[in-house]
């Protein structure tokens, strides 16, 4: 139990400088493999929504140092208490998320309360996919981001319920919050584009957040010079002027972010990519 305790304590201690960030993704037509419903998210507050979820699967991300993927590209960047992480996985492990509840939808009813606990200790996943060990498996924070594939979304399982006392010795349980909303435009992610800019926009009044940043991924098979230009304008027309924008120069230059200013409100969190094709803007929400 003090091993899990450590580990817990890294994560505390590696999250704290905010180079690194918990998300939930999120996509406006549905979930991975289900396009059944929309996100709850579009309509109701994010702390309302997790308040019936027991776990929530997340991924660990670093925008400054370009490491880490979402499984989605609407991002929920979370303020996650680290006594409330039970599990790092290196890649997606298939967790059961609602199991017990009615077809495994997070508002079934519950028909069996043992199953989530069984399946967490059993490594037992979505469509008895085994794991091979329990799902509540941590790994010290170094460690983790060592291994990290940049290009692999990881599955960080994360407790919604405060008050929980889990680890002997660690604080118990708090409440996870929304802080901020990241999309990440990448070619690949544009079939959907205009419906995900516009759940960006919804899921932040419900919140009611300040602003949302967009990270721009572009050169190669990514995005093109022509094709960004469009994606800013529809952005534009839905938002607004940016705040913030670091782009004023060719998009195929290597950015230096460190350089620069960072005058948005929530570009106290280090979401400049340090190097590379990328630029950032961020959009007041009115």
């Amino acid at each position: 139990m003090n091993k899990k305790k450590n580990k817990l304590l890294s994560w505390k201690q590696g999250l704290m400088n905010n180079e690194f960030q918990i998300i939930h993704t999120i996509s406006s037509t549905g979930g991975l493999g289900n396009r059944r419903c929309a996100s709850r998210f579009l309509g109701e507050r994010f702390e309302d929504v997790i308040s019936s979820w027991d776990i929530m699967s997340c991924s660990l991300l670093s925008y400054s140092k370009g490491k880490g993927v979402g499984a989605f590209p609407t991002h929920l960047v979370l303020d996650v208490p680290y006594q409330n992480i039970i599990g790092t996985h290196l890649s997606d492990v298939y967790f059961p998320n609602h199991a017990g509840k009615f077809e495994e939808q997070p508002t079934g009813r519950i028909i069996n309360s043992y199953e989530l606990v069984d399946r967490i200790l059993n490594g037992q996943g979505v469509g008895n996919v085994a794991l091979g060990s329990p799902y509540n498996k941590l790994e010290y924070f170094k460690r983790f981001i060592q291994m990290m594939d940049p290009d692999c979304h990881n599955e960080i399982l994360v407790v919604c319920k405060p008050e929980l006392l889990i680890v002997k010795g660690v604080h118990k349980t708090g409440r996870v919050k929304l802080k901020d909303i990241v999309y990440n435009v990448k070619g690949n992610s544009l079939n959907e584009f205009v419906n995900d800019i516009q759940a960006v926009k919804k899921v932040a009044e419900i919140n009611q957040l300040t602003s949302v940043s967009f990270i721009f991924h572009y050169g190669g098979k990514l995005l093109t010079n022509t094709r960004c230009n469009d994606v800013r304008n529809e952005i534009n027309n839905l938002f607004g002027n940016p705040i913030y924008s670091s782009f004023g120069r060719s998009n195929f230059e290597n950015n230096c972010f460190s350089k620069k200013l960072r005058t948005a409100p929530n570009l106290s969190y280090p979401y400049h990519p340090s190097s590379g094709y990328m630029d950032v803007v961020v959009y007041p929400v009115k």
